[in-house]
């Protein structure tokens, strides 16, 4: 028996039973079914399973990076099957009022901060993009193609420092990839991207009220150790 508790588990049987709906409704007559599915349909939710995987499986280790990576996958997923541009900056911006509407001490730069991050972490992406093409292009052999991508993830480790808390940031970008989940025309999406969605925003809530606790206890120890003087 699954143990709804967990997660990833929660997770695949969400997009399992999606799956398991388009095949069924591939399988059946025309007449008899009101979903036309195709084995693109499949394969997309296949893929998807995988990126939910990856999303709590990056959360529970705190790899923003890596998650955002995902963002960026789950992105470029949602706008070849809608054939829709999405800005991640516009919803973005709807995932802080949700947090701030909902009880989190978001500060004035927080979702800026987190804006640039992913930008930044998209420029890389497509940075790494163009130099396999250009590989490619001029024949370069599997392992030069390695030493090649294996230096610049070196370089990637030069990540700068980071302005808000780390578990603010995840929380943030598990909404966002709730969003484009929530965004695709499949019932089992949806409800899969409303729980990443509440779960991100519990999560950066979490964090800016934790954020602001630390901020009184300095301020009761500054003034413990002034009156000790």
């Amino acid at each position: 028996m699954y143990n709804f508790t967990n997660p990833v588990k929660f997770g695949r049987i969400f997009l399992s039973a999606a799956l398991i709906t388009f095949s069924i409704n591939t399988a059946m007559p025309l007449s008899a079914t009101p979903l036309k599915a195709s084995i693109n349909d499949i394969m997309l939710i296949i893929r998807l399973e995988k990126l939910v995987e990856k999303i709590y499986k990056y959360e529970g280790q705190n790899d923003i990076n890596k998650m955002i990576d995902v963002l960026l996958d789950f992105k470029d997923e949602v706008e070849i099957y809608t054939g829709k541009k999405i800005s991640i900056s516009d919803e973005l911006e709807k995932i802080g009022k949700k947090i701030k509407k909902t009880g989190g001490k978001l500060l004035k730069d927080d979702i800026k901060a987190i804006r640039k991050m992913i930008k930044d972490r998209e420029k890389k992406r497509k940075s790494k993009q163009e130099l396999v093409l250009y590989c490619l292009e001029y024949g370069l052999s599997l392992d030069e193609m390695s030493d090649v991508l294996l230096y610049k993830k070196d370089d990637d480790k030069e990540e700068s420092k980071m302005s808000v808390p780390v578990r603010l940031s995840v929380g943030v970008t598990m909404a966002l990839c709730g969003v484009f989940l929530y965004i695709l025309p499949i019932p089992a999406c949806k409800k899969l991207g409303e729980g990443l969605i509440g779960l991100g925003v519990g999560f950066a809530i979490d964090a800016t009220i934790t954020r602001e606790e630390e901020k009184e206890d300095n301020k009761d120890k500054e003034k413990k150790r002034i009156c000790a003087l």
